[in-house]
Order: structure tokens, then sequence, then C-alpha cells
């Protein structure tokens, strides 16, 4: 095979081709529920091979495993897949070792494989994403646009509902006491991951939300 002109004479160099390769990647899907856009772990693994390829990179599995932690554990978080990865340069033969942890979470309706598969999906299209520097394309932030991030852009976060008549629960309390009732471990935790708003959410807003957490096979 001919050499391509001015290819990469290092791993470094080659990763470098790589970023500039990759400009941004472009967010395919929704989430109906919050109104946002975020990247699919499937486009960013597709568009990042792209680029790796075209620099003459490859990445390559090497370990998983899982562990655990006491800190984590008290985050309802009962083990973190401990993944690790190979960047290798085949046209010099260097080689650079990588890892990701991605947090691993079985709940009703998704058992422990599951739970795995998806840890190392997401890990893999997060370990793409901070090697190649990937830049968002929308203002949105598929984790942070609903908290920290958005604060200071030209859209206010939500305000929050209105107070509770005195002695009685906020929505958010509510909830929380409710799935503690139905055995959900951490329920304040569980709901902040799956909306990061919902201390201000009112109680038909979080309805939904509490539902798809007990019954997440049951269509909305």
């Amino acid at each position: 095979m001919t050499e391509k002109k001015n290819a990469p004479k290092s791993l470094r160099e080659a990763l470098l081709l790589a970023q500039q390769l990759l400009p941004g990647v472009l967010k395919d899907s929704r989430n109906d529920f919050h109104k946002y856009k975020y990247v699919s772990s499937e486009s960013m693994i597709r568009d990042a091979r792209a680029a790796l390829h075209e620099a003459g990179l490859v990445l390559l599995p090497l370990t998983t495993h899982l562990a655990a932690s006491a800190d984590m554990v008290a985050l309802g978080v009962p083990a973190v897949a401990v993944m690790g990865w190979e960047l290798a340069h085949p046209a010099t033969g260097q080689t650079m070792e990588l890892s990701t942890h991605w947090p691993v979470v079985p709940e009703k309706g998704r058992p422990l494989d599951k739970a795995l598969a998806s840890a190392r999906t997401t890990g893999l299209g997060y370990l793409l994403r901070d090697l190649l520097l990937a830049p968002r394309v929308d203002k949105e932030d598929d984790m942070d646009w609903s908290g920290r991030d958005r604060l200071g852009l030209e859209e206010a976060p939500p305000p929050p509902p209105a107070a509770p008549p005195k002695g009685e629960p906020s929505p958010f309390a509510a909830a929380c006491a409710y799935l503690k009732q139905q055995g959900v471990v951490d329920p304040d935790e569980l709901l902040l991951t799956r909306a990061p708003d919902a201390e201000r959410m009112t109680k038909a807003q979080l309805a939904p939300i509490v539902k798809t957490i007990l019954h997440p096979g049951e269509s909305k």
C-alpha cells in the first residue's frame, strides 16, 4: 500500500490530525420530555471511528472489570465499569493506553447484563469525545443543559414552582418519599439523575418520571 503524502510520523501527530478531522458531532437524538437534543453514543462512535481511521489510528478494547466503593454505593451506584483501551498507530507501532469509568446501575426492567452493556457503550462514547475534543455543535449539552451549564446564557432556568402550603412537603420531597416507600434506594439522587431540574418541577411534571422509575417497561 502506498504511504500517504504528509502522513503523520507519530501517534501524537496522528491524534492531532484526528482531532482536526472531527470539528463536531451533530446532536441526532432528542429527549421529548425535557425538550433537548443530545449526541447518541452510536453517532459519537461512528464519527470518531471515521476520524481515527482517516488519521491512521485504531482503538482496541483491552479489559473490562467491575469495581465498587463505599462512596459510590452511598450515591446509589452499586458498581463502576472500569474499561481499558489501547490507542495504536500501526504505521509506527506506537501505542497509548487509555481508560474510562462509568457507573453500572441495574434497575427494575434493566438487569445487570443490560446495565453493563449500557455503561460500556456510554463510557466509550465519552472516552472518544474526550480523546478527540469533539466540541458541542448546539448550545445544549446532553448532560448539563438542564443544570449549571445553562446559567448565564440567554435562556434562564425555569422558575421554581410555587411554595407548597405551610406544613406540606414540596412536590420533589413528596415524590422522593413515595419512591422510598416503594423500595427505591436514594430516590432523590435517582430523580436528579433522570431530571436535573426535578427540585423545581411540579407534581404533574414529576409524575411521569416517577412512573418510568417504578415501571420502566411500560410505555408513556
